[in-house]
């Protein structure tokens, strides 16, 4: 197995390239294009995203769009997306033995796997498509246009 690190250059990314350099098995793109990130994702087994500061977790949407099952940490914006035991894991942000054994257990039960990857490819498909979406985004516009208070120039 390949451990592929994917995503933006933050201060610790130099320190990660001098530790990855040392191991054969961690490839870095940092920085990389949106179709290398997409690449990635479609070749890989899982998706792992331990960050702490999500403002949605669209992340583990792109990854259920590909069928992948997903591992986040326990955050509040985490733990509204990922259905535990369903279609991903959650591990308490700062264990890292609680990570590494989620992961594992995701690579040595394929069956698992495959179906949380397909339960979170469902639950995108039901409630993250682009027409739900839209659908959802019209019906607040509507309701702030029927419920909105009438200007001072609108009363007079």
């Amino acid at each position: 197995s390949t451990l592929v690190l994917v995503g933006k250059s933050t201060p610790y990314t130099q320190e990660i390239k001098q530790i990855a350099q040392k191991e054969t098995r961690i490839v870095m793109l940092p920085d990389a294009s949106d179709e290398l990130k997409k690449e990635a994702l479609f070749a890989a087994t899982l998706l792992v995203n331990p960050s702490q500061f999500e403002s949605f977790g669209g992340v583990f949407l792109e990854a259920w769009a590909a069928g992948k099952p997903v591992i986040g940490a326990k955050t509040p914006v985490s733990e509204c997306v990922i259905d535990e035991g369903r279609n991903g894991l959650l591990f308490d942000n700062l264990d890292a033995r609680e990570l590494a054994k989620k992961i594992l257990f995701l690579l040595e039960n394929d069956q698992v796997a495959l179906e949380m990857g397909q339960n979170g490819r469902e639950k995108t498909l039901l409630n993250y498509s682009w027409e739900k979406i839209t659908k959802l985004t019209l019906e607040v516009y509507e309701w702030v246009q029927d419920h909105r208070v009438p200007s001072e120039k609108e009363r007079i």
